[in-house]
């Protein structure tokens, strides 16, 4: 036999390998490899666990080496692989294979969950190990993941048989035969849905209201094309609940991507995945940089704000208010969709970042109603007459300056939004409608150019330029300041032909596409 754990210090798992090797010395118990505390203080359990269970702890000189030494390891999940590999030391059992084995082991033997249960079988089936053992008590967890790895199409290999055991002698007595296993194979479970504690991401139909057809337009093509978008205006104007839409219409999750998804989540113990929508996180302007870009230890890793939302929706809410370094933060996963976060030893690991961003931001500090604009009409609408602003025209300047040229280039669409709900409107909206739309949408606009919109790289954009001399024509007619900003206009074209029933933008898709650009938006 031969015992391996996860290893959690990439964001793609791998194994490590457990080796035993007794001498006939002074009996003790050494644990090598870089282990960590909570590794280093697993003899005592395993030690326990091994006299609760009615078997013979070797009186030699043990040494449990962890491969590959050159990574700390850490978690209480070695505690059952390094155990089943004494004992298959001490009896001199060979047959059995690749095992992959996680559980944490109590003093009485019993067997406890360690977490990370996808990830322990995404790596075990990668490396085409032959069984997977894994605590009773995550059975419902394993036959998700299993179902999960099986609907994404992660490997074409066999799948690894699933043992669960109650306690240490429970998973001695499958492995060498002494008992019936408790086998499950990818191949025979059905579709079982993640056990989550993920905060949903929809909003109750019932709950949105009508937007103007200008904001509605944007809101759908940044939906449609997975284009970022920022909204400007003053409080009250009815932003956050614009990005209410955005967050009704997120497409559903393909498998491979929520398998993705789930990856990432468990190095956060506290995270999981949502069922079939994609991820949505929402920040504020008090989060730290740090939260929001993740950290990478020389033994684990902790994904931040961004690459949770990976595949998903990422609202900041008071953009402008955000600190400088967590705005700036943001230029890599919007430009690259990818993060890379300094590690041990100067190394550094990248974590997939690509989300939809969309942004919220008042116009200047008080939040007022621009004096140049006049009120909006709010008798019988239910909500109050807003009030003017009061700040000075400097103050409203460097407001707005706090969003930077680099990080306003990276946005699809700037908006103003200059006009408020009507709580008492007795339209309904049709989202569901909306959301079979933008469904239809993104598969005929996948099918066109290979790609949504918004995800098109620049040398596909530029391909597309050479054999578009029209486009070439009337983007030369149309404010661009950047190659990104053509990019960006060139994209967002394309979306909005979609909406119109078109198969290829016209002269008015870019012309309004350059509209949204923040160098027009933001200086008229």
């Amino acid at each position: 036999m031969h015992f391996f754990a996860p290893l959690d210090h990439e964001p793609i798992p791998q194994l490590q390998a457990i080796e035993v090797a007794t001498y006939l010395q002074i009996p003790s118990f050494q644990i090598i490899g870089l282990p960590g505390p909570e590794v280093s203080e697993a003899r005592e359990r395993i030690r326990a666990a091994i006299d609760a269970s009615k078997m013979e702890f070797p009186k030699r000189r043990i040494v449990v080496n962890l491969s590959p030494a050159s990574v700390r390891k850490c978690g209480t999940g070695l505690d059952l692989g390094i155990a089943l590999a004494i004992l298959a030391e001490r009896e001199k059992h060979q047959k059995g294979g690749s095992i992959v084995a996680c559980g944490e082991l109590s003093l009485d033997g019993s067997l406890h969950s360690a977490g990370r249960v996808t990830r322990t079988l995404f790596a075990a089936w990668k490396h085409q190990a032959s069984k997977v053992i894994i605590p009773a008590s995550d059975i419902h967890a394993a036959q998700a993941s299993l179902s999960l790895l099986r609907e994404s199409s992660a490997f074409q290999s066999p799948s690894p048989t699933l043992l669960t055991a109650s306690s240490l002698s429970d998973a001695w007595n499958q492995l060498v035969g002494k008992r019936p296993s408790c086998s499950i194979v990818a191949e025979e479970i059905s579709q079982a849905p993640l056990e989550t504690n993920y905060r949903r991401a929809d909003t109750s139909d019932h709950e949105l209201l009508p937007l103007s057809p200008l904001l509605e337009r944007a809101i759908l093509a940044s939906s449609l094309g997975s284009h970022h978008l920022l909204l400007l205006g003053p409080k009250g104007s009815g932003k956050s609940h614009a990005l209410k839409w955005l967050q009704a219409l997120q497409p559903e999750r393909s498998g491979k991507m929520q398998l993705h998804h789930q990856l990432l989540a468990e190095l956060r113990p506290s995270e999981r995945v949502e069922l079939n929508r994609a991820p949505f996180r929402r920040v504020g302007p008090h989060t730290k940089p740090f939260h929001l870009l993740g950290s990478a230890r020389a033994s684990s890793m902790k994904p931040g704000e961004y690459s949770l939302a990976h595949g998903g929706l990422l609202i900041a809410d008071e953009f402008p208010e955000w600190a400088r370094d967590s705005r700036e933060s943001l230029r890599g996963p919007l430009e690259s969709g990818t993060i890379a976060i300094p590690g041990a030893q100067g190394a550094s690991s990248e974590l997939p970042a690509r989300f939809l961003f969309a942004a919220t931001g008042n116009l200047c500090p008080c939040g007022g109603w621009p004096r140049e604009l006049p009120l909006p009409e709010t008798s019988g609408s239910g909500l109050p007459v807003p009030n003017f602003c009061n700040c000075s025209p400097a103050h409203r300047k460097h407001y707005r300056s706090r969003i930077s040229g680099p990080v306003l280039d990276r946005m699809d669409i700037v908006l103003f939004v200059t006009s408020m709900p009507d709580s008492f409107a007795q339209k309904k909206v049709p989202i569901q409608a909306l959301r079979e739309r933008l469904s239809k949408g993104r598969i005929e606009l996948e099918k066109r150019w290979g790609e949504i919109p918004g995800r098109l790289s620049a040398g596909e954009l530029e391909r597309l330029l050479e054999t578009n001399q029209l486009w070439q024509r009337w983007l030369g007619g149309v404010r661009v300041a950047t190659l990104r900003s053509r990019h960006k206009v060139i994209r967002l074209a394309l979306t909005l032909a979609w909406l119109d029933g078109q198969s290829t933008p016209s002269s008015a898709h870019f012309a309004e596409a350059a509209y949204y650009r923040a160098e027009t938006a933001l200086t008229g």
